[in-house]
Protein backbone atom coordinates (compact mmCIF):
# COMPACT_ATOMS: atom_id res chain seq x y z
CA UNK A 1 0.00 0.00 0.00
CA UNK A 2 1.44 3.40 -1.11
CA UNK A 3 -1.78 5.51 -0.85
CA UNK A 4 -2.53 7.71 2.10
CA UNK A 5 -6.11 8.09 2.48
CA UNK A 6 -8.30 8.64 5.97
CA UNK A 7 -10.52 5.73 7.09
CA UNK A 8 -13.22 8.10 6.24
CA UNK A 9 -12.21 8.28 2.34
CA UNK A 10 -11.87 4.35 2.60
CA UNK A 11 -15.32 3.84 4.28
CA UNK A 12 -16.86 6.55 2.04
CA UNK A 13 -20.14 5.27 0.22
CA UNK A 14 -20.08 1.70 2.20
CA UNK A 15 -22.42 1.88 4.16
CA UNK A 16 -24.93 0.07 2.75
CA UNK A 17 -22.56 -2.82 1.20
CA UNK A 18 -21.32 -3.23 4.61
CA UNK A 19 -24.74 -3.45 6.30
CA UNK A 20 -23.84 -0.46 8.88
CA UNK A 21 -26.51 0.35 11.16
CA UNK A 22 -24.12 3.14 13.60
CA UNK A 23 -21.44 4.60 13.83
CA UNK A 24 -20.15 5.79 17.02
CA UNK A 25 -16.45 7.67 18.17
CA UNK A 26 -16.71 9.18 14.26
CA UNK A 27 -13.33 11.88 15.05
CA UNK A 28 -11.30 9.03 15.12
CA UNK A 29 -12.86 8.61 11.10
CA UNK A 30 -10.18 11.44 10.37
CA UNK A 31 -7.18 9.30 11.10
CA UNK A 32 -4.88 8.92 7.79
CA UNK A 33 -3.18 5.29 6.74
CA UNK A 34 -1.01 4.37 4.00
CA UNK A 35 -1.27 0.38 5.51
CA UNK A 36 -4.11 -1.28 6.77
CA UNK A 37 -4.76 -5.14 8.30
CA UNK A 38 -8.06 -6.41 8.47
CA UNK A 39 -8.50 -9.06 11.53
CA UNK A 40 -11.50 -10.88 12.63
CA UNK A 41 -11.63 -11.12 16.70
CA UNK A 42 -13.46 -14.64 17.01
CA UNK A 43 -12.45 -14.79 20.71
CA UNK A 44 -10.13 -12.88 23.30
CA UNK A 45 -7.80 -15.23 23.83
CA UNK A 46 -5.41 -14.36 22.09
CA UNK A 47 -2.94 -11.28 22.49
CA UNK A 48 -2.24 -9.08 19.27
CA UNK A 49 1.38 -9.10 17.84
CA UNK A 50 3.76 -6.68 18.04
CA UNK A 51 4.53 -3.74 15.16
CA UNK A 52 1.41 -5.22 13.88
CA UNK A 53 0.05 -2.09 11.25
CA UNK A 54 -3.46 -0.56 11.90
CA UNK A 55 -6.12 -2.54 11.65
CA UNK A 56 -9.54 -3.09 11.53
CA UNK A 57 -11.10 -5.32 13.87
CA UNK A 58 -14.28 -7.31 12.88
CA UNK A 59 -15.60 -8.51 16.47
CA UNK A 60 -18.36 -11.42 16.40
CA UNK A 61 -21.07 -11.11 19.17
CA UNK A 62 -19.40 -13.58 21.59
CA UNK A 63 -16.28 -11.63 21.42
CA UNK A 64 -17.92 -8.94 22.49
CA UNK A 65 -19.74 -10.92 25.31
CA UNK A 66 -16.51 -11.94 26.44
CA UNK A 67 -15.99 -8.35 26.62
CA UNK A 68 -18.83 -7.55 28.71
CA UNK A 69 -18.79 -10.10 31.01
CA UNK A 70 -14.86 -9.49 31.87
CA UNK A 71 -14.83 -5.63 31.75
CA UNK A 72 -13.03 -3.04 29.48
CA UNK A 73 -9.65 -3.29 32.01
CA UNK A 74 -9.35 -7.16 30.93
CA UNK A 75 -8.06 -6.55 27.41
CA UNK A 76 -6.58 -3.25 27.45
CA UNK A 77 -4.07 -4.11 25.41
CA UNK A 78 -6.77 -5.71 22.98
CA UNK A 79 -7.46 -2.51 21.42
CA UNK A 80 -3.43 -1.67 20.39
CA UNK A 81 -3.24 -0.48 16.80
CA UNK A 82 -6.90 -1.27 15.78
CA UNK A 83 -8.60 2.20 14.24
CA UNK A 84 -11.68 0.81 13.21
CA UNK A 85 -13.76 -2.00 14.63
CA UNK A 86 -17.21 -3.52 13.39
CA UNK A 87 -19.91 -5.78 15.66
CA UNK A 88 -20.98 -8.44 13.21
CA UNK A 89 -24.44 -9.92 13.14
CA UNK A 90 -25.83 -6.51 15.01
CA UNK A 91 -28.40 -3.92 14.95
CA UNK A 92 -26.98 -1.60 17.74
CA UNK A 93 -23.19 -0.89 19.27
CA UNK A 94 -23.51 -2.47 23.05
CA UNK A 95 -22.92 0.36 25.91
CA UNK A 96 -19.47 -1.27 26.70
CA UNK A 97 -18.22 -1.15 23.09
CA UNK A 98 -19.31 2.86 22.76
CA UNK A 99 -17.12 3.67 26.34
CA UNK A 100 -14.50 2.04 24.79
CA UNK A 101 -14.24 3.26 21.73
CA UNK A 102 -15.04 7.22 23.17
CA UNK A 103 -12.18 6.15 25.63
CA UNK A 104 -9.54 4.58 22.91
CA UNK A 105 -10.62 7.43 20.35
CA UNK A 106 -11.65 4.09 18.01
CA UNK A 107 -14.58 4.42 15.89
CA UNK A 108 -17.39 1.57 15.75
CA UNK A 109 -19.61 0.46 14.24
CA UNK A 110 -22.39 -2.26 14.44
CA UNK A 111 -23.45 -4.50 11.40
CA UNK A 112 -26.35 -7.10 10.13
CA UNK A 113 -23.67 -9.01 8.19
CA UNK A 114 -21.35 -12.03 9.83
CA UNK A 115 -18.08 -11.72 10.05
CA UNK A 116 -16.87 -13.99 6.93
CA UNK A 117 -18.95 -11.62 4.50
CA UNK A 118 -17.33 -8.70 6.45
CA UNK A 119 -14.20 -9.46 6.18
CA UNK A 120 -13.93 -10.17 2.63
CA UNK A 121 -15.64 -6.49 2.02
CA UNK A 122 -13.66 -4.78 4.02
CA UNK A 123 -10.33 -6.28 2.63
CA UNK A 124 -12.15 -5.70 -1.06
CA UNK A 125 -12.61 -1.44 -0.24
CA UNK A 126 -8.66 -1.38 1.44
CA UNK A 127 -7.78 -3.09 -1.98
CA UNK A 128 -9.71 -0.83 -4.53
CA UNK A 129 -9.04 2.80 -2.30
CA UNK A 130 -5.54 2.46 -0.64
CA UNK A 131 -3.98 -0.28 -2.74
CA UNK A 132 -6.14 0.79 -6.27
CA UNK A 133 -6.36 -2.35 -6.82
CA UNK A 134 -9.52 -4.64 -7.61
CA UNK A 135 -10.41 -8.26 -8.38
CA UNK A 136 -12.85 -9.41 -10.95
CA UNK A 137 -14.61 -12.68 -12.02
CA UNK A 138 -14.19 -12.85 -15.37
CA UNK A 139 -11.95 -13.72 -18.54
CA UNK A 140 -9.76 -11.06 -20.37
CA UNK A 141 -8.55 -10.55 -23.99
CA UNK A 142 -6.48 -8.11 -26.14
CA UNK A 143 -8.19 -7.26 -29.39
CA UNK A 144 -8.02 -4.31 -31.71
CA UNK A 145 -5.37 -2.82 -29.47
CA UNK A 146 -8.04 -2.73 -26.69
CA UNK A 147 -8.18 -4.90 -23.04
CA UNK A 148 -11.85 -6.06 -22.89
CA UNK A 149 -13.17 -7.92 -19.63
CA UNK A 150 -16.17 -10.06 -20.50
CA UNK A 151 -18.06 -10.90 -16.91
CA UNK A 152 -21.32 -13.41 -16.46
CA UNK A 153 -22.21 -16.58 -14.36
CA UNK A 154 -20.27 -19.40 -14.39
CA UNK A 155 -20.93 -21.83 -17.28
CA UNK A 156 -22.05 -19.21 -19.82
CA UNK A 157 -19.65 -19.88 -22.31
CA UNK A 158 -17.36 -16.54 -21.56
CA UNK A 159 -13.76 -18.71 -21.61
CA UNK A 160 -14.91 -21.08 -24.50
CA UNK A 161 -16.00 -18.32 -27.07
CA UNK A 162 -12.78 -16.34 -26.23
CA UNK A 163 -10.64 -19.02 -26.76
CA UNK A 164 -12.29 -19.36 -30.31
CA UNK A 165 -11.99 -15.82 -30.92
CA UNK A 166 -7.93 -15.37 -29.71
CA UNK A 167 -7.33 -18.05 -31.84
CA UNK A 168 -8.33 -16.10 -34.52
CA UNK A 169 -5.88 -12.76 -34.17
CA UNK A 170 -6.56 -11.59 -30.86
CA UNK A 171 -4.59 -12.51 -27.71
CA UNK A 172 -5.23 -14.36 -24.34
CA UNK A 173 -4.54 -12.44 -20.86
CA UNK A 174 -6.33 -14.16 -18.48
CA UNK A 175 -9.19 -16.55 -17.02
CA UNK A 176 -11.44 -16.79 -14.10
CA UNK A 177 -10.01 -14.20 -11.79
CA UNK A 178 -8.96 -11.19 -12.91
CA UNK A 179 -6.79 -8.57 -11.04
CA UNK A 180 -7.63 -4.77 -12.22
CA UNK A 181 -4.81 -2.32 -10.77
CA UNK A 182 -3.95 1.78 -11.85
CA UNK A 183 -0.46 2.09 -13.15
CA UNK A 184 1.10 5.73 -12.49
CA UNK A 185 -0.75 6.93 -15.22
CA UNK A 186 -4.38 6.48 -13.88
CA UNK A 187 -4.69 3.83 -16.57
CA UNK A 188 -6.60 0.71 -15.34
CA UNK A 189 -4.46 -2.51 -16.29
CA UNK A 190 -5.93 -6.00 -16.25
CA UNK A 191 -3.67 -9.23 -15.39
CA UNK A 192 -4.10 -12.68 -14.21
CA UNK A 193 -4.08 -13.90 -10.69
CA UNK A 194 -0.80 -15.17 -10.04
CA UNK A 195 -1.48 -18.27 -8.53
CA UNK A 196 -3.56 -19.29 -11.38
CA UNK A 197 -2.35 -16.82 -14.67
CA UNK A 198 -1.03 -20.23 -16.38
CA UNK A 199 -4.49 -21.90 -16.11
CA UNK A 200 -7.65 -22.20 -17.63
CA UNK A 201 -11.01 -23.90 -17.07
CA UNK A 202 -11.66 -25.63 -20.52
CA UNK A 203 -15.11 -27.65 -20.13
CA UNK A 204 -14.68 -31.33 -19.93
CA UNK A 205 -11.20 -31.47 -19.50
CA UNK A 206 -11.30 -28.73 -15.69
CA UNK A 207 -8.21 -26.65 -15.10
CA UNK A 208 -5.50 -26.68 -17.68
CA UNK A 209 -2.10 -24.75 -18.97
CA UNK A 210 -3.00 -22.10 -21.16
CA UNK A 211 -0.34 -23.30 -22.85
CA UNK A 212 -2.27 -26.61 -23.51
CA UNK A 213 -4.70 -24.07 -26.11
CA UNK A 214 -2.94 -21.85 -27.14
CA UNK A 215 0.48 -20.70 -28.30
CA UNK A 216 2.93 -18.66 -26.74
CA UNK A 217 2.39 -15.96 -29.07
CA UNK A 218 -1.13 -15.79 -28.67
CA UNK A 219 -0.75 -15.06 -24.68
CA UNK A 220 0.27 -11.97 -23.07
CA UNK A 221 0.60 -10.67 -19.36
CA UNK A 222 -1.35 -7.28 -18.95
CA UNK A 223 -3.34 -5.21 -21.61
CA UNK A 224 -4.90 -1.76 -20.76
CA UNK A 225 -8.59 -2.41 -19.85
CA UNK A 226 -10.74 -0.30 -22.36
CA UNK A 227 -14.04 -1.91 -22.02
CA UNK A 228 -16.37 -4.24 -20.59
CA UNK A 229 -18.26 -7.27 -21.83
CA UNK A 230 -21.46 -8.39 -19.56
CA UNK A 231 -23.18 -11.43 -20.42
CA UNK A 232 -26.71 -12.18 -18.76
CA UNK A 233 -29.26 -14.91 -19.37
CA UNK A 234 -33.27 -13.68 -19.28
CA UNK A 235 -36.47 -14.92 -20.33
CA UNK A 236 -36.39 -13.37 -23.91
CA UNK A 237 -36.11 -15.05 -26.95
CA UNK A 238 -33.05 -13.98 -29.27
CA UNK A 239 -30.43 -11.34 -28.24
CA UNK A 240 -30.76 -7.82 -26.99
CA UNK A 241 -27.98 -5.51 -26.76
CA UNK A 242 -27.97 -2.39 -24.61
CA UNK A 243 -25.01 -0.01 -23.95
CA UNK A 244 -24.20 1.73 -20.20
CA UNK A 245 -21.33 2.47 -18.46
CA UNK A 246 -19.61 1.10 -15.40
CA UNK A 247 -16.92 2.05 -12.89
CA UNK A 248 -13.94 0.42 -11.59
CA UNK A 249 -11.71 1.76 -9.56
CA UNK A 250 -13.07 5.26 -9.68
CA UNK A 251 -12.51 4.93 -13.85
CA UNK A 252 -15.63 4.94 -16.27
CA UNK A 253 -15.51 2.81 -18.99
CA UNK A 254 -17.94 1.88 -21.54
CA UNK A 255 -20.25 -1.38 -21.10
CA UNK A 256 -22.12 -3.02 -24.04
CA UNK A 257 -24.49 -6.16 -22.41
CA UNK A 258 -25.87 -8.67 -23.94
CA UNK A 259 -29.07 -10.59 -22.92
CA UNK A 260 -29.01 -14.29 -24.07
CA UNK A 261 -32.37 -16.89 -23.71
CA UNK A 262 -31.99 -18.85 -20.28
CA UNK A 263 -31.17 -21.88 -22.48
CA UNK A 264 -28.27 -20.43 -24.33
CA UNK A 265 -24.68 -19.69 -24.26
CA UNK A 266 -22.28 -17.00 -25.25
CA UNK A 267 -20.54 -17.75 -28.24
CA UNK A 268 -17.87 -16.55 -30.45
CA UNK A 269 -20.02 -15.21 -32.51
CA UNK A 270 -21.59 -12.99 -30.30
CA UNK A 271 -18.19 -11.97 -29.37
CA UNK A 272 -16.81 -10.88 -32.49
CA UNK A 273 -20.43 -8.57 -32.83
CA UNK A 274 -19.62 -7.11 -29.20
CA UNK A 275 -16.11 -6.13 -30.17
CA UNK A 276 -16.98 -4.71 -33.63
CA UNK A 277 -19.70 -2.45 -31.61
CA UNK A 278 -17.09 -1.47 -29.12
CA UNK A 279 -14.60 -0.83 -31.91
CA UNK A 280 -16.90 1.48 -33.69
CA UNK A 281 -17.86 3.16 -30.53
CA UNK A 282 -14.18 4.26 -29.60
CA UNK A 283 -13.90 5.80 -33.20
Amino acid sequence: MNKKLSLENILQGSSEKLGLNEIFATAGLIKEVSALNVRCYRRLFFSLKKNLLPTIAIITPQAVNQLCSKGINSHGSLFTNIVFMVIAKSQHVPDLMKTIAETKHIPIAASDFDEYYLESSVKGLIRERVDEKTAIHGVVIETCGMGIIIVGASGIGKTTSALEYVQKGSYWIADDLVVVRKNIKGELIAHGHAKIKKYLHYGKEGIIPVRKILDAGKIKEETKLAAIISVERTNIKGNAFSETKREILDTTLPCLKISISASGYFNENLLEKMVKKLKKGSQ
